[in-house]
Formats: C-alpha cells, sequence, structure tokens
C-alpha cells in the first residue's frame, strides 16, 4: 500500500533507542526494529505499521547510538526519523547523504553553491518533508508530536531554511486539500507542533504536549 508515489523506493530505515527488538517477515521484505525502551507497546505497533505500509522499506539495520537514523530513497534523498517518547523528530537528508552519517562529523556551510541551487534544494526539501509528514500523521493513532530540524543536512554541508515552520504548515495543508484519499481507513494522528528542537522525556512528563493542532 503506497500512498504517495514520490515516497516509494525506500531503501533502508536505522532506529535508535533501547535494546529490544522485533521482527516482522513477508515475501520479500524483512523489518527488525530497535525498539525505543521507554515508548508504549501500542505507540511501537503504530509506528511499525507507518512504517511498512507508508514507506514500504526493503530493508531495516541498527545502528550504533552515535550515528544518526537515516532513511534513503531512490530520489538520492531522506528523512531521519528519530522515535522519542511519543514524539518523531525528521531531520531532512538530501543530495548524496552517506548510509553512515555520524552527528558529531557532520559540517555545515554552502559557500559553494550557487543561490539557485540553494534554493532549489529548499523548495524541493519542504516538497518532500510536507508528504512524509502526511503520510505519518495518517498512520499513527496516537496524539504525537512531529518535530523537524531546521537544516538540510548534505553531504559535507547544510543551511538553514528560514521560516520553516511556516512554510511546512502551508505546504502540509496543501497536500491534505489536493489528497483527501491520504487518509484512508486511518486514524488521524494530529501534528502539533513544528519545530526545530526535541521534546525531552521530561518535558512529556511536565504536561508540555502543545496540544493545539494544525491538522484538525
Amino acid at each position: 500500500m503506497t500512498f504517495y508515489p514520490k515516497l516509494i523506493h525506500i531503501i533502508k530505515i536505522y532506529l535508535i533507542y533501547g535494546t529490544l527488538s522485533f521482527k516482522v517477515k513477508t515475501k520479500d521484505k524483512t523489518m527488525t526494529i530497535l525498539r525505543p525502551m521507554f515508548v508504549c507497546d501500542r505507540f511501537i505497533q503504530e509506528s511499525q505499521k507507518a512504517l511498512f505500509y507508508i514507506f514500504q522499506f526493503k530493508e531495516v539495520r541498527i545502528m550504533p547510538k552515535n550515528y544518526l537514523p537515516v532513511l534513503t530513497t531512490g530520489y538520492s534523498s531522506g528523512l531521519v526519523i528519530d522515535f522519542g517518547y511519543r514524539s518523531i523528530s525528521i531531520l531532512p537528508v538530501a543530495f548524496g547523504v552517506c548510509d553512515l552519517m555520524n552527528y558529531d562529523d557532520l559540517k555545515y556551510g554552502m559557500e559553494d553553491w550557487k543561490k539557485e541551487e540553494k534554493e532549489e534544494a529548499k523548495e524541493f526539501l519542504i516538497s518532500e518533508l510536507s508528504l512524509a509528514i502526511v503520510n505519518v500523521l495518517s498512520s499513527l493513532a496516537e496524539d504525537v508530536r512531529i518535530h523537524v530540524f531546521p537544516r538540510l543536512i548534505l553531504t559535507g554541508g547544510g543551511v538553514s531554511i528560514p521560516n520553516i515552520k511556516e512554510r511546512l504548515e502551508d505546504s502540509v495543508q496543501r497536500v491534505l486539500s489536493k489528497n483527501p484519499s491520504f487518509w484512508r481507513g486511518f486514524v488521524i494522528a494530529r501534528l502539533s507542533k513544528i519545530c526545530g528542537e526535541r521534546l525531552t522525556r521530561d518535558e512529556w512528563n511536565e504536561g508540555k504536549r502543545w496540544k493545539d493542532p494544525i491538522v484538525q
């Protein structure tokens, strides 16, 4: 089941946190997920369903904790999806990203890029992120918060995207208005807030859940 053509052909996804894992097999695909120790069973089950049905993965690997979880597509672009405590952090990745990215080794700066190339990369990122956000939202039955890091991560460089929160909100709404079939039979989860910061477990326990949704 594929919810949007541009998000197929996903090759790998890496998940971090925790020590437990479970495996699901189909005719031609195998998934092994490193289970976050502090995330409830239902959230894991819904997340697994989203990854399988939405992203149509072919392989899942478990990487050391000092590596980012990287999801790559056939378009030499992808998303880092980091499962936190009832939250998902999404870090955009594009244009020749390596399979193994050590977070400490990432360098920012696109001085050698032409202005047109930078703008094209930003627009591409906004479009891809919007579709991925809608797909994840339409598949998770939990009321989760989605974090989007306002950085385009490249091999050897990166760039900040001004007003990424507002641009993503507008783009997500456009995707929803044009593609009502996204929702299918899934329970609609709410996109509470887009920002460039992670929601820590302490923040969650303190009730900082940002309940005002932009997707009704």
